[in-house]
């Protein structure tokens, strides 16, 4: 299913916003796993658009200092992944899916770290259409999973959307912030629209 975020800016704050240098900012809320991740930041315009579909790729990546302002530069992937499944990580690679209907629920990501004497950084990625523009492969949590360990990851429909002028797309964060504003979507409600107020410094 495919979902649809319209943003709107009026002309004299987006004046302001360019130049300081702001973004669109929008992080995916994760039911299970680390929420600490900028999926996308956005240049913005007057009129922005934002689409994506509930298909989900993960990646392993060498152990990362999951602090504010780091980014994952080498990883491994693997797209296109089932849920209610495990996948192995192992010699840099990811093997599966291993059904484990027992274990995981729908909408549930089993990952496990099979490198011998490694913890090593995994998460979930997501393709995203920004203005016209294909984002392939954009993480939107990253997780800490010791050697012979495993974790499951459970995204959610919703995403978080703010302003600021710090971080890129794919940038660790250590929480979602306060004036973020949570956008709840459901199959009932694909596309949702807000408009940014200047005076509350929020989207609505």
């Amino acid at each position: 299913m495919d979902f649809q975020l319209n943003i709107f800016i009026d002309t004299t704050t987006l004046v302001l916003l360019k130049a300081g240098n702001y973004h669109i900012t929008i992080a995916k809320e994760i039911l299970l796993g680390n929420n600490n991740i900028i999926w996308v930041a956005i240049d913005p315009f007057e009129y922005n658009n934002i689409s994506w579909n509930h298909e989900f790729g993960i990646f392993g990546a060498p152990n990362t200092s999951l602090i504010q302002g780091a980014k994952i530069t080498s990883f491994s992937t693997r797209n296109d992944i089932e849920d209610r499944c495990y996948y192995h990580f192992e010699h840099n690679i990811f093997k599966g899916p291993f059904p484990k209907i027992d274990r995981l629920s729908e909408g549930q990501f089993g990952l496990r770290n099979q490198m011998s004497n490694s913890a090593l950084t995994f998460g979930l990625m997501q393709r995203a259409i920004v203005n016209g523009q294909v984002h392939t492969n954009e993480m939107i949590n990253a997780n800490i999973i010791p050697a012979q360990l495993s974790l499951t990851l459970e995204p959610s429909l919703n995403v978080y959307i703010w302003l600021q002028a710090a971080f890129n797309s794919g940038t660790i964060i250590n929480r979602i912030p306060e004036e973020a504003t949570k956008v709840r979507f459901d199959s009932h409600q694909p596309i949702q629209s807000l408009r940014y107020n200047p005076s509350l410094g929020k989207f609505f």
